[in-house]
């Protein structure tokens, strides 16, 4: 559910006073597909005790 947010927050060119946008629906729910799996990975990665302390 919070990917289809994302892809119409995205996606919203046809609220008044919005800029046409520079992606097609497509694109703008891959890019939220593919931000919402980054921001995972990087909790995740902050989560795991076997990294601490390395650099």
């Amino acid at each position: 559910m919070h990917q289809y947010k994302e892809f119409c927050r995205l996606r919203d060119y046809r609220k008044p006073g919005v800029e046409v946008p520079h992606h097609t629906e497509a694109e703008a729910f891959a890019l939220a597909v593919q931000c919402k799996a980054g921001h995972t990975e990087a909790s995740q990665r902050k989560k795991n005790p076997t990294t601490k302390g390395i650099k």
